[in-house]
Protein backbone atom coordinates (compact mmCIF):
# COMPACT_ATOMS: atom_id res chain seq x y z
CA UNK A 1 0.00 0.00 0.00
CA UNK A 2 1.93 3.08 -0.89
CA UNK A 3 -0.63 6.27 -0.09
CA UNK A 4 0.84 10.09 -0.53
CA UNK A 5 -0.26 12.02 2.26
CA UNK A 6 0.35 16.07 1.92
CA UNK A 7 -1.30 17.56 5.43
CA UNK A 8 -1.55 21.06 6.13
CA UNK A 9 -0.30 23.12 8.93
CA UNK A 10 -3.85 22.08 10.53
CA UNK A 11 -4.76 19.01 9.11
CA UNK A 12 -5.17 15.69 10.40
CA UNK A 13 -5.11 13.09 7.66
CA UNK A 14 -6.72 9.38 7.97
CA UNK A 15 -5.76 6.11 5.86
CA UNK A 16 -8.83 3.69 5.80
CA UNK A 17 -7.38 -0.34 4.56
CA UNK A 18 -10.73 -1.54 2.71
CA UNK A 19 -9.20 -4.70 2.15
CA UNK A 20 -9.52 -7.63 5.32
CA UNK A 21 -6.12 -8.52 6.14
CA UNK A 22 -4.87 -11.88 6.45
CA UNK A 23 -2.95 -11.50 8.93
CA UNK A 24 -0.91 -8.62 10.62
CA UNK A 25 -0.11 -6.20 8.13
CA UNK A 26 3.22 -3.77 8.57
CA UNK A 27 2.85 0.13 7.42
CA UNK A 28 6.13 1.68 6.84
CA UNK A 29 5.55 5.28 6.70
CA UNK A 30 8.37 7.71 5.33
CA UNK A 31 8.33 11.02 4.25
CA UNK A 32 10.95 13.31 1.82
CA UNK A 33 11.92 16.79 1.86
CA UNK A 34 12.96 19.18 -1.00
CA UNK A 35 14.88 22.33 0.12
CA UNK A 36 14.32 25.68 -1.49
CA UNK A 37 17.46 28.42 -1.69
CA UNK A 38 16.00 31.64 -0.50
CA UNK A 39 17.18 35.48 -0.44
CA UNK A 40 15.74 36.44 3.00
CA UNK A 41 18.76 36.34 6.09
CA UNK A 42 18.82 33.42 8.82
CA UNK A 43 17.60 35.95 11.50
CA UNK A 44 14.76 37.00 9.56
CA UNK A 45 13.10 33.65 8.99
CA UNK A 46 10.25 32.91 10.94
CA UNK A 47 8.01 29.61 10.21
CA UNK A 48 4.11 30.08 9.38
CA UNK A 49 1.98 30.80 12.49
CA UNK A 50 -1.44 31.05 14.04
CA UNK A 51 0.07 34.39 15.13
CA UNK A 52 0.77 35.80 11.74
CA UNK A 53 -3.43 35.80 11.45
CA UNK A 54 -3.84 37.40 14.77
CA UNK A 55 -1.74 40.25 14.75
CA UNK A 56 -4.44 43.08 14.52
CA UNK A 57 -6.37 40.56 18.11
CA UNK A 58 -2.71 41.07 19.76
CA UNK A 59 -2.93 45.15 19.09
CA UNK A 60 -6.39 45.64 19.92
CA UNK A 61 -5.59 43.58 23.11
CA UNK A 62 -2.74 46.38 23.67
CA UNK A 63 -4.53 48.77 23.18
CA UNK A 64 -7.13 47.17 25.68
CA UNK A 65 -4.58 46.58 28.10
CA UNK A 66 -3.18 50.37 28.03
CA UNK A 67 -6.69 51.34 28.18
CA UNK A 68 -7.05 49.73 31.44
CA UNK A 69 -3.90 50.94 32.87
CA UNK A 70 -4.62 54.70 32.29
CA UNK A 71 -8.36 54.35 33.72
CA UNK A 72 -6.99 52.38 36.69
CA UNK A 73 -4.35 55.66 37.01
CA UNK A 74 -7.17 58.02 36.66
CA UNK A 75 -9.43 56.75 39.34
CA UNK A 76 -6.37 56.70 41.47
CA UNK A 77 -5.19 59.91 40.89
CA UNK A 78 -8.70 61.39 40.70
CA UNK A 79 -10.48 59.49 43.81
CA UNK A 80 -7.61 58.57 46.03
CA UNK A 81 -5.50 61.16 45.94
CA UNK A 82 -8.44 63.61 46.11
CA UNK A 83 -9.96 62.11 49.03
CA UNK A 84 -5.83 62.37 50.50
CA UNK A 85 -5.86 66.20 49.74
CA UNK A 86 -9.51 66.45 52.03
CA UNK A 87 -7.63 64.24 54.79
CA UNK A 88 -4.73 66.25 54.76
CA UNK A 89 -6.56 69.95 55.09
CA UNK A 90 -9.15 68.27 58.07
CA UNK A 91 -5.70 66.92 59.41
CA UNK A 92 -3.66 70.89 59.99
CA UNK A 93 -7.12 71.96 61.34
CA UNK A 94 -6.70 69.65 64.41
CA UNK A 95 -4.67 70.34 67.49
CA UNK A 96 -1.86 67.67 67.83
CA UNK A 97 -3.41 66.73 71.64
CA UNK A 98 -6.36 65.72 69.90
CA UNK A 99 -5.89 62.47 68.51
CA UNK A 100 -9.07 61.13 69.29
CA UNK A 101 -10.78 63.45 66.75
CA UNK A 102 -8.78 61.84 63.82
CA UNK A 103 -10.26 59.45 62.38
CA UNK A 104 -9.12 56.58 59.01
CA UNK A 105 -5.15 56.35 58.40
CA UNK A 106 -4.52 59.42 60.59
CA UNK A 107 -4.93 57.60 63.61
CA UNK A 108 -2.41 55.11 62.13
CA UNK A 109 0.43 57.55 62.85
CA UNK A 110 2.12 55.74 65.74
CA UNK A 111 1.87 52.11 64.37
CA UNK A 112 2.08 52.56 60.68
CA UNK A 113 5.41 52.06 60.14
CA UNK A 114 5.73 49.34 63.09
CA UNK A 115 7.63 46.37 60.91
CA UNK A 116 6.20 43.45 59.85
CA UNK A 117 6.15 39.85 61.19
CA UNK A 118 8.54 37.44 59.50
CA UNK A 119 11.26 39.64 58.68
CA UNK A 120 13.86 37.79 57.38
CA UNK A 121 11.14 35.72 54.70
CA UNK A 122 9.67 39.25 53.72
CA UNK A 123 12.86 40.59 53.04
CA UNK A 124 13.92 37.80 51.08
CA UNK A 125 10.69 38.02 48.72
CA UNK A 126 11.50 41.29 47.74
CA UNK A 127 14.61 41.29 46.92
CA UNK A 128 13.64 37.36 45.19
CA UNK A 129 11.32 39.57 43.26
CA UNK A 130 13.35 42.37 42.35
CA UNK A 131 15.62 39.86 40.85
CA UNK A 132 12.85 38.18 38.85
CA UNK A 133 12.17 41.90 37.52
CA UNK A 134 15.79 42.77 36.50
CA UNK A 135 15.68 38.70 34.65
CA UNK A 136 12.17 39.81 32.68
CA UNK A 137 13.46 42.98 31.70
CA UNK A 138 16.97 41.42 30.46
CA UNK A 139 14.86 39.23 28.34
CA UNK A 140 12.24 40.73 27.00
CA UNK A 141 14.86 43.78 25.75
CA UNK A 142 17.34 41.49 24.67
CA UNK A 143 14.40 39.59 22.75
CA UNK A 144 13.30 43.34 21.21
CA UNK A 145 16.68 43.54 20.10
CA UNK A 146 16.17 40.70 18.33
CA UNK A 147 19.44 38.47 19.94
CA UNK A 148 17.45 35.85 20.01
CA UNK A 149 15.69 33.35 17.51
CA UNK A 150 12.82 30.69 17.14
CA UNK A 151 15.08 27.87 16.13
CA UNK A 152 17.75 28.57 18.77
CA UNK A 153 16.25 28.10 21.96
CA UNK A 154 18.91 26.82 23.78
CA UNK A 155 20.57 30.48 23.68
CA UNK A 156 17.44 31.85 25.24
CA UNK A 157 17.56 28.74 28.20
CA UNK A 158 21.56 29.69 28.31
CA UNK A 159 21.06 33.58 28.69
CA UNK A 160 18.30 33.37 31.36
CA UNK A 161 20.36 31.20 33.40
CA UNK A 162 23.33 33.42 33.00
CA UNK A 163 20.94 36.65 33.78
CA UNK A 164 19.63 34.59 37.28
CA UNK A 165 23.43 34.33 38.03
CA UNK A 166 24.29 37.68 37.70
CA UNK A 167 21.37 39.18 39.40
CA UNK A 168 21.68 37.09 42.36
CA UNK A 169 24.15 39.46 44.03
CA UNK A 170 20.91 42.22 43.56
CA UNK A 171 18.26 40.01 45.13
CA UNK A 172 20.94 39.24 48.25
CA UNK A 173 21.70 43.40 48.20
CA UNK A 174 17.90 44.34 47.92
CA UNK A 175 16.90 41.39 50.59
CA UNK A 176 20.11 42.61 53.20
CA UNK A 177 19.61 45.75 53.01
CA UNK A 178 16.10 46.28 54.47
CA UNK A 179 16.07 43.48 56.48
CA UNK A 180 19.01 45.21 57.79
CA UNK A 181 16.92 48.49 57.96
CA UNK A 182 14.19 46.85 60.04
CA UNK A 183 16.80 45.92 62.91
CA UNK A 184 17.03 41.91 61.76
CA UNK A 185 20.67 40.48 63.35
CA UNK A 186 21.03 37.33 61.64
CA UNK A 187 21.68 38.39 58.46
CA UNK A 188 23.68 35.26 57.20
CA UNK A 189 19.80 33.00 58.11
CA UNK A 190 18.56 35.77 55.52
CA UNK A 191 21.14 35.09 53.03
CA UNK A 192 20.46 31.70 53.18
CA UNK A 193 16.61 32.33 52.64
CA UNK A 194 17.57 34.19 49.92
CA UNK A 195 19.17 31.82 48.24
CA UNK A 196 16.50 28.99 48.77
CA UNK A 197 13.41 31.02 48.15
CA UNK A 198 13.58 30.45 44.60
CA UNK A 199 15.72 27.74 43.84
CA UNK A 200 14.59 25.30 46.43
CA UNK A 201 10.99 24.99 44.30
CA UNK A 202 12.83 24.65 41.13
CA UNK A 203 15.46 21.97 42.22
CA UNK A 204 12.13 20.07 43.77
CA UNK A 205 9.97 20.31 40.71
CA UNK A 206 12.68 19.85 38.33
CA UNK A 207 14.07 16.59 39.96
CA UNK A 208 10.26 15.01 40.17
CA UNK A 209 9.80 16.12 36.60
CA UNK A 210 13.35 15.24 35.05
CA UNK A 211 12.57 11.37 37.24
CA UNK A 212 9.33 11.35 35.34
CA UNK A 213 11.40 11.91 31.49
CA UNK A 214 13.47 9.30 32.43
CA UNK A 215 10.92 6.65 33.41
CA UNK A 216 9.31 7.68 29.98
CA UNK A 217 12.58 7.98 28.14
CA UNK A 218 11.92 10.82 26.99
CA UNK A 219 14.69 13.43 25.49
CA UNK A 220 13.37 16.36 27.93
CA UNK A 221 15.45 14.37 30.87
CA UNK A 222 18.49 16.51 31.05
CA UNK A 223 21.59 14.41 30.71
CA UNK A 224 24.38 13.86 33.90
CA UNK A 225 26.81 16.53 32.02
CA UNK A 226 24.30 19.16 32.05
CA UNK A 227 23.21 18.53 35.66
CA UNK A 228 26.41 18.51 36.93
CA UNK A 229 27.09 21.54 34.73
CA UNK A 230 24.41 23.43 36.38
CA UNK A 231 25.18 22.67 40.26
CA UNK A 232 28.47 23.49 39.38
CA UNK A 233 27.30 27.26 38.60
CA UNK A 234 25.08 27.43 41.44
CA UNK A 235 27.79 26.13 43.91
CA UNK A 236 30.51 28.39 42.94
CA UNK A 237 28.96 31.35 41.27
CA UNK A 238 25.30 31.66 42.57
CA UNK A 239 25.56 31.22 45.78
CA UNK A 240 28.37 33.03 46.99
CA UNK A 241 27.39 36.10 44.47
CA UNK A 242 24.21 36.22 47.37
CA UNK A 243 25.98 36.09 50.27
CA UNK A 244 28.25 38.93 48.91
CA UNK A 245 25.39 41.22 47.56
CA UNK A 246 23.53 40.51 51.33
CA UNK A 247 26.80 41.51 53.09
CA UNK A 248 26.89 44.36 50.97
CA UNK A 249 23.66 45.04 51.30
CA UNK A 250 23.73 44.83 54.99
CA UNK A 251 26.91 46.84 55.09
CA UNK A 252 25.08 49.73 53.32
CA UNK A 253 21.92 49.47 55.30
CA UNK A 254 20.94 52.57 57.37
CA UNK A 255 18.25 53.05 59.86
CA UNK A 256 14.75 52.93 58.86
CA UNK A 257 12.99 56.16 57.28
CA UNK A 258 9.92 56.49 59.27
CA UNK A 259 8.53 60.30 59.07
CA UNK A 260 6.59 59.65 62.75
CA UNK A 261 7.79 57.05 65.31
CA UNK A 262 6.29 53.79 66.44
CA UNK A 263 4.74 53.45 69.83
CA UNK A 264 5.74 50.81 72.00
CA UNK A 265 2.01 48.81 72.56
CA UNK A 266 0.30 48.12 68.83
CA UNK A 267 -3.40 49.55 68.44
CA UNK A 268 -6.05 47.33 68.34
CA UNK A 269 -7.41 46.62 64.34
CA UNK A 270 -10.95 47.64 64.45
CA UNK A 271 -13.53 44.87 62.93
CA UNK A 272 -15.17 45.62 59.68
CA UNK A 273 -17.80 43.77 57.09
CA UNK A 274 -16.29 41.20 55.19
CA UNK A 275 -15.99 43.04 51.98
CA UNK A 276 -13.58 45.53 53.69
CA UNK A 277 -11.16 42.74 55.11
CA UNK A 278 -7.53 42.49 54.01
CA UNK A 279 -8.26 38.76 52.25
CA UNK A 280 -10.95 39.96 50.18
CA UNK A 281 -9.08 43.05 48.80
CA UNK A 282 -6.12 40.76 48.26
CA UNK A 283 -8.13 38.77 45.98
CA UNK A 284 -9.78 41.34 43.94
CA UNK A 285 -6.41 43.52 43.56
CA UNK A 286 -5.34 40.82 40.89
CA UNK A 287 -8.04 41.28 38.79
CA UNK A 288 -7.58 43.99 37.21
CA UNK A 289 -4.06 43.12 36.26
CA UNK A 290 -4.83 39.84 35.27
CA UNK A 291 -6.99 41.22 32.73
CA UNK A 292 -4.49 43.46 30.95
CA UNK A 293 -2.81 40.10 30.25
CA UNK A 294 -5.23 37.66 29.96
CA UNK A 295 -5.21 37.31 26.40
CA UNK A 296 -1.37 37.71 25.66
CA UNK A 297 -0.62 34.73 27.83
CA UNK A 298 -2.89 32.08 25.80
CA UNK A 299 -0.55 33.54 22.94
CA UNK A 300 2.67 32.93 26.04
CA UNK A 301 1.57 29.09 26.38
CA UNK A 302 0.91 28.44 22.90
CA UNK A 303 4.63 29.43 22.11
CA UNK A 304 5.91 27.84 25.06
CA UNK A 305 4.07 24.34 24.67
CA UNK A 306 3.49 24.14 20.84
CA UNK A 307 5.31 24.45 17.91
CA UNK A 308 4.17 27.81 17.47
CA UNK A 309 6.46 30.74 17.43
CA UNK A 310 6.68 33.23 19.98
CA UNK A 311 4.51 36.53 19.94
CA UNK A 312 5.86 39.93 19.14
CA UNK A 313 7.93 40.86 22.17
CA UNK A 314 7.25 44.52 21.11
CA UNK A 315 4.19 43.87 21.82
CA UNK A 316 4.51 41.49 24.92
CA UNK A 317 6.29 44.72 26.06
CA UNK A 318 4.03 46.93 26.15
CA UNK A 319 1.25 45.00 27.89
CA UNK A 320 4.11 44.26 30.78
CA UNK A 321 4.03 48.15 31.31
CA UNK A 322 0.18 48.30 31.32
CA UNK A 323 0.57 45.28 33.94
CA UNK A 324 2.78 47.00 36.14
CA UNK A 325 1.00 49.98 35.91
CA UNK A 326 -1.92 48.84 37.04
CA UNK A 327 -0.57 46.64 39.66
CA UNK A 328 0.69 49.98 41.28
CA UNK A 329 -2.51 51.40 41.05
CA UNK A 330 -4.28 48.64 42.33
CA UNK A 331 -1.59 47.91 45.25
CA UNK A 332 -1.71 51.70 46.60
CA UNK A 333 -5.60 52.21 45.92
CA UNK A 334 -6.14 48.87 48.24
CA UNK A 335 -3.23 49.94 50.66
CA UNK A 336 -5.11 53.14 51.22
CA UNK A 337 -8.22 51.01 51.70
CA UNK A 338 -6.80 49.34 54.60
CA UNK A 339 -5.34 52.18 56.24
CA UNK A 340 -8.62 54.21 56.19
CA UNK A 341 -9.91 51.21 57.96
CA UNK A 342 -7.45 51.48 60.27
CA UNK A 343 -5.41 48.40 59.43
CA UNK A 344 -1.70 49.15 60.23
CA UNK A 345 -0.35 45.78 58.92
CA UNK A 346 -0.09 46.83 55.32
CA UNK A 347 3.73 45.63 54.68
CA UNK A 348 2.49 41.84 53.87
CA UNK A 349 -0.47 43.14 52.56
CA UNK A 350 0.70 45.26 49.94
CA UNK A 351 3.28 42.53 48.59
CA UNK A 352 0.44 39.96 48.81
CA UNK A 353 -2.35 42.67 46.95
CA UNK A 354 0.27 43.31 44.17
CA UNK A 355 1.57 39.68 43.65
CA UNK A 356 -2.17 38.24 43.48
CA UNK A 357 -2.66 38.48 40.19
CA UNK A 358 -0.36 35.58 39.53
CA UNK A 359 -2.91 33.02 41.03
CA UNK A 360 -5.40 34.53 38.50
CA UNK A 361 -2.83 33.78 35.88
CA UNK A 362 -2.18 29.70 37.67
CA UNK A 363 -6.02 29.42 36.92
CA UNK A 364 -5.93 30.88 33.70
CA UNK A 365 -2.95 28.13 32.48
CA UNK A 366 -5.46 25.26 34.37
CA UNK A 367 -8.22 26.27 31.85
CA UNK A 368 -5.81 26.27 29.06
CA UNK A 369 -4.67 23.37 29.64
CA UNK A 370 -8.28 21.41 29.90
CA UNK A 371 -10.21 23.13 27.28
CA UNK A 372 -7.83 25.08 25.21
CA UNK A 373 -5.30 22.76 24.40
CA UNK A 374 -4.88 18.82 23.15
CA UNK A 375 -2.13 18.07 26.01
CA UNK A 376 -2.88 14.44 27.32
CA UNK A 377 -0.65 11.45 29.03
CA UNK A 378 0.97 12.43 32.75
CA UNK A 379 4.06 13.20 31.07
CA UNK A 380 3.13 16.45 29.12
CA UNK A 381 0.29 16.97 32.11
CA UNK A 382 3.06 16.97 34.78
CA UNK A 383 5.86 19.04 32.54
CA UNK A 384 2.75 21.70 31.79
CA UNK A 385 1.73 22.00 35.52
CA UNK A 386 5.28 22.22 37.34
CA UNK A 387 6.85 24.48 34.89
CA UNK A 388 3.89 26.49 34.89
CA UNK A 389 3.65 26.49 38.51
CA UNK A 390 7.15 27.88 39.11
CA UNK A 391 6.34 30.77 36.13
CA UNK A 392 3.50 31.98 37.98
CA UNK A 393 5.68 31.58 41.33
CA UNK A 394 8.29 33.69 39.65
CA UNK A 395 5.68 36.23 38.97
CA UNK A 396 4.07 36.55 42.18
CA UNK A 397 7.41 37.73 43.54
CA UNK A 398 8.05 40.35 40.91
CA UNK A 399 4.51 41.76 41.50
CA UNK A 400 4.86 41.43 44.79
CA UNK A 401 7.81 43.08 45.28
CA UNK A 402 6.35 46.23 42.93
CA UNK A 403 3.30 46.02 45.31
CA UNK A 404 5.25 46.66 48.26
CA UNK A 405 7.65 49.62 46.73
CA UNK A 406 5.02 51.33 45.40
CA UNK A 407 2.82 50.99 48.78
CA UNK A 408 5.77 52.13 50.93
CA UNK A 409 6.85 55.12 48.85
CA UNK A 410 2.68 56.75 48.77
CA UNK A 411 2.35 55.68 52.79
CA UNK A 412 5.71 57.68 53.55
CA UNK A 413 4.20 60.15 51.40
CA UNK A 414 1.00 60.80 52.97
CA UNK A 415 2.48 60.13 57.02
CA UNK A 416 5.51 63.07 56.14
CA UNK A 417 2.08 65.28 55.38
CA UNK A 418 0.96 64.97 59.03
CA UNK A 419 4.28 66.44 60.10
Amino acid sequence: IEAQVIPGPTTAETIVLHAEPAGPIELKFTYSAQWLGSDIEFADRHPDSVFELDYHIQWINVITSMLVALLVTAVMVFVVFRALRKDCREYQILEEEADDLDQGWKRLHADVFRFPPYKSIFSAVVGTGVQMMLILLGMLTLAVLGVFSPYGKGVTYATMVGLYILSAVVSGFVSGNIYRSMGGTMWINNALVVAALFTLPVFVIWAFLNTVAVMYASTAALPFGTIVALFSLYIFFTFPLTLTGALLGRRSASEFDAPTRTKFAPREIPTVQWYLRPTFHIIIAGLLPFMTVVIEFFYIFESMWTHHTSIPFGMLYLTFAAMLVTVICCSVSFTYAQLSNENHRWWWFSLLSGGSAAGYIHLYSLYYVTHLSSMKGFLQLSFFLGYTSLFTYAIFLMLGSVGYFASLMFVRQIYKSLK
